[in-house]
């Protein structure tokens, strides 16, 4: 997702610093730049392997105001990864944008967006169903402003520029932090196996200079009978400061509770609390890694939630959530996990066996 935005963002700024250059642009002179950044934006894209389509109904310099950006309507295919199969079809709506001199002498401007709409859409091979049942994840924003240095006197200075605040901006996609002076307030929506999920989302600032990107935990804390047991007050921070994974990891605990109560009910011998978390780890070690599959499985097991755990429950649960990870990290195959665990000795099946 980070690799579409970036192109998308230097966009904005490169057609700011042009009109700046410029002082005064007429509007078809503006026009025909608009169209050139556009098309270099496109073409960025494809270099990358994302097939793009990206249009600005119209632009126009407004004094004191800046440069007015309306109806921006982007489209674009990103391929998976080695590690998530499935692409993504990225869709960005954009009622306008304005780009505002705050400071000329210090060459210091001000992003502002309204009725910002980022959907994420998941693709899987042709034919083949989500097994997750996560569908479309929307980002609607209600409030995006973002101050930025961009030095317009140098063609190279600009690029160095935009350079270091696109950086900034895919660690805040990456991990939720970033040193921006960022200000962003929305909802996000999503489904889980066809329940409707919406939670809020904002920056927040912390210690220093850092801004840090958060899910609501009192939306989360809410979510109730969506979750097999609840979330933990762990889990749910855990999750809040994760906000572009959270919507995944919600699908992969809901995916895992759905099979293994299937299994379970079609074969006896299958525990279905040991497979539900076996295939809950092996699923978030695929999908992010052993260290991050760790941390959300304790999570789990940390603090309360709707279900009574006892200390015999929660050592069934950590040892079945090894070997999870262990499955995972040895390329066991998904549809494998349930007939390999039913002879795994290292399985604990009843919290009577953990104790």
């Amino acid at each position: 997702m980070r690799t579409f935005l970036k192109p998308l963002f230097a966009l904005l700024v490169i057609l700011t610093a042009a009109v700046l250059g410029l002082h005064l642009a007429s509007q078809p002179l503006l026009d025909r730049l608009t169209s050139r950044a556009i098309r270099s934006a496109e073409s960025r894209l494809k270099g990358a392997g994302i097939e793009s389509r990206i249009s600005v109904e119209k632009s126009r310099l407004s004094l004191p105001s800046g440069l007015i950006l309306s109806g921006i309507l982007a489209d674009a295919r990103i391929p998976g990864t080695q590690r998530l199969a499935q692409g993504w079809r990225v869709q960005l709506t954009i009622g306008s944008a304005q780009i505002m001199v705050k400071d000329l002498s210090a060459q210091n401007f001000l992003l502002k967006t309204n009725d910002l709409m980022l959907r994420l859409q998941p693709q899987t091979a042709r034919g083949a169903d989500d097994p997750l049942g996560l569908g479309p994840i929307d980002l609607y924003s209600r409030k995006f402003e973002l101050p930025f240095m961009a030095r317009v006197l140098g063609a190279g200075r600009v690029k160095e520029d935009i350079h270091a605040l696109l950086k900034s901006l895919e660690q805040l996609v990456r991990e939720g932090r970033t040193s921006l002076r960022l200000e962003f307030e929305g909802k996000l929506f999503f489904k889980l196996e066809g329940q409707p999920v919406e939670l809020g989302i904002r920056t927040q600032k912390r210690t220093g200079e850092e801004v840090r990107l958060l899910l609501s935990r009192d939306d989360l804390m809410a979510l109730g009978d969506l979750t097999e047991d609840g979330l933990t007050p762990a889990e749910a921070a855990l999750l809040s400061e994760n906000p572009v994974r959270a919507p995944r990891l919600l699908a992969i605990q809901r995916h895992a509770s759905r099979v293994s109560k299937e299994a379970a009910s079609k074969d006896p011998r299958v525990p279905q609390d040991a497979y539900r978390h076996v295939l809950w780890s092996y699923l978030l070690t695929k999908a992010y890694g052993a260290s991050f599959a760790k941390q959300i499985t304790d999570a789990h097991e940390t603090g309360v939630n709707k279900k009574i755990n006892t200390p015999a429950d929660h050592r069934m649960d950590f040892a079945n959530n090894r070997v999870g990870i262990d499955y995972a990290e040895h390329g066991v195959k998904e549809e494998e996990v349930l007939w390999k665990m039913l002879s795994d000795a290292r399985v604990v099946r009843s919290s009577a066996q953990a104790r």
